[in-house]
């Protein structure tokens, strides 16, 4: 995920969750995409990761962001 996120040039929300500044009223029109391993032996991981990517997408979405999600497995 670490790549992905440094090869498209986005933000990693886990490393640099946005903050209350970031989030106002105004500041509208993110793009963001969740990458998540849905490996069957990340299944501890699956749902804390799942859990704040919808945490976020309700925030992103709210501002008139876009969200989007990646499954990938080994």
């Amino acid at each position: 995920a670490d790549r992905i996120v440094e090869r498209l040039e986005v933000r990693n929300l886990v490393r640099d969750p946005l903050d209350a500044a970031e989030s106002a009223p105004g500041s509208s029109g993110r793009d963001v995409a969740f990458f998540i391993d849905t490996t069957g032996s990340m299944q501890d991981d699956i749902d804390a990761a799942l859990a704040f990517a919808s945490n976020q997408a309700d925030r992103i979405v709210a501002l008139d962001g876009r969200v989007a999600l990646v499954e990938y497995r080994d």
